[in-house]
């Protein structure tokens, strides 16, 4: 199967787990998994950067060992699914800052975002693990963080979004409130024109309580 297809398959079975719900999907893998990190929906964007979803509690205990993390943000309530109470105290065992944004799966809001690009900017040139449980909170803001921020490719951002989903929703919302302000010329032309929001495919909304 080329890459192509393997994407758009990826796509259909994620549409298929919001459909279908958690019972049906627990696990909402998207991606293929990782040889080292052992969560789902790893994304290695740069050498810096990581995103995931929930790591096991052994890659936690390794993260500096095996990955060379320096700081985590944790992007789901510690009430989620598959959440791992320890985490803090298996990070600071390592010397790894962890920074807890407990953004609602139904609700994500402007202040959300905003500590988020507060962190990355204040861990700028550290190793980052961003993640929540299945990398559709940390994808969305690292999205937003990777445009406005790290001044990165704006169409590549979105291609490495798009691979694990399509924002839909409040997510949706909040994106596109974010780079409405985005200007042509500015090196942000492909998401947002002056005053209009740029539109993100739909896909049907997630149960709140799993990502």
């Amino acid at each position: 199967m080329n890459k192509a297809l393997s994407l758009q398959a990826a796509g259909l079975v994620a549409g298929f787990c919001y459909l279908a719900g958690a019972p049906l999907c627990a696990q909402e893998a998207v991606l293929p998994p990782d040889p080292t990190l052992k969560a789902i929906n790893v994304q290695r964007l740069g050498p810096r950067l990581v995103l995931s979803g929930q790591p096991d509690a052994a890659s936690l205990a390794s993260l500096r060992e095996k990955e060379s993390i320096e700081a985590v943000i944790y992007l789901a309530p510690s009430s989620s699914r598959g959440a791992i109470a320890e985490e803090p105290a298996l990070l600071s065992r390592q010397g790894i800052e962890f920074v807890h944004i407990p953004v609602p799966w139904d609700k994500p809001e402007a202040q959300h975002l905003e500590a988020f690009r507060a962190a990355m900017d204040r861990l700028k040139g550290r190793r980052i693990l961003v993640h929540c449980q299945t990398n559709y909170r940390a994808s969305a803001m690292t999205y937003v963080w990777r445009v406005l921020d790290d001044k990165a490719d704006p169409t590549q951002a979105l291609r490495d979004l798009q691979a694990m989903w399509t924002p839909a929703g409040p997510w949706k919302t909040l994106i596109d409130g974010a780079l409405a302000g985005r200007a042509p010329g500015d090196g942000a032309a492909p998401l947002s024109a002056p005053g209009k929001p740029r539109s993100l495919p739909a896909r049907p909304p997630a149960s709140p309580t799993t990502r």
